[in-house]
């Protein structure tokens, strides 16, 4: 029996198997077995993941927790899971189906400049792990990259491989509302203007908390960026930094050997003090209540 550190919620580091060295292909009734994986840690436990994944359902309805909260997740169903995330399987009995691991690589090798622009699947906004209910065509296509997986011995072999898991990720993609919009209208706009601040606070989260300064960023007044913001969020700019700094706090608490003053400088605070009191304002819990539910 595997022995673990129970009171660190470990980060996951892409490690593939197979003979590509930016995708890894895992059948799901499989995923126990794979002693690389379980080295040190349990699926089935919470961990922090370092790569991007698509987890494909092809059995019964299991529940699946994501940044703490749970997910159903039913036959056909697909879940798209990005790096950074902390998240775990449920009962490991039911699972069947795929799930495909993408290192930080897997785009900047395979897609031109202007695909990577428009594949966003794999940079959702913070709160969204997008889940769709695939097709025959992106099942037949899933079908056909497992076929390609399994004769890793021809010649390009990983280049054939991520060709057609780009060409799934761009029919998944596809079925979202907002890729079919006008790319004249306002609306599309914003939508990315929105993108580009989610992707801002991710870069500047240790050192900028103030709404103000991702509004001169993406060179728009504060007041565009909020009505953007309660478009999308129901919220203003400032309560979705709030959450999404709130998130990453949670995360680190879980997955970190750090004190509370080295998280709280992660998250943009000077001192421990003030950040304890945001914490606990924002989910009721002390950073140290809040880690010993997960130990």
């Amino acid at each position: 029996m595997i022995k673990r550190d129970l009171t660190k919620i470990p980060k996951v580091p892409f490690v593939p198997k197979g003979n590509a060295k930016t995708i890894d292909f895992i059948l799901l009734e499989e995923l126990m077995l794979r002693e690389d994986l379980l080295k040190d840690h349990s699926p089935f436990e919470l961990h922090r993941i370092g790569f991007n994944a698509i987890l494909i359902n092809t059995g019964e309805e299991v529940r699946h927790k994501v940044d703490f909260k749970e997910i159903s997740i039913k036959k056909n169903d697909a879940l798209v899971l990005v790096k950074g995330q902390v998240h775990s399987f449920g009962d490991s009995d039911k699972y069947k189906g795929y799930l495909i691991l993408m290192n930080d690589e897997f785009m900047l090798k395979h897609l031109s400049a202007s695909a990577q622009q428009h594949l966003h699947l794999l940079k959702p906004l913070y709160f969204s792990s997008p889940k769709y209910t695939l097709n025959e065509i992106q099942l037949s296509k899933i079908s056909t990259i497992e076929n390609i997986w399994n004769n890793q011995k021809q010649v390009f072999f990983e280049d054939i491989l991520a060709n057609h898991l780009i060409n799934f990720l761009f029919l998944l993609q596809a079925v979202e509302s907002s890729q079919q919009m006008d790319p004249t209208t306002i609306e599309y706009r914003d939508s990315q203007l929105f993108v580009k601040f989610n992707a801002l606070i991710q870069q500047h989260l240790a050192s900028n908390r103030n709404a103000l300064f991702y509004a001169e960023k993406l060179a728009i007044s504060y007041k565009v960026l909020n009505s953007i913001c309660k478009s999308i969020t129901r919220g203003t700019a400032k309560e979705y930094i709030d959450e999404i700094v709130t998130l990453e706090a949670k995360r680190l608490i879980v997955t970190k050997k750090a004190s509370i003053l080295e998280t709280a400088i992660e998250c943009g605070f000077q001192d421990a003090t003030n950040f304890s009191k945001y914490f606990k304002k924002r989910t009721g819990f002390t950073p140290g209540q809040f880690k010993a539910q997960f130990v």
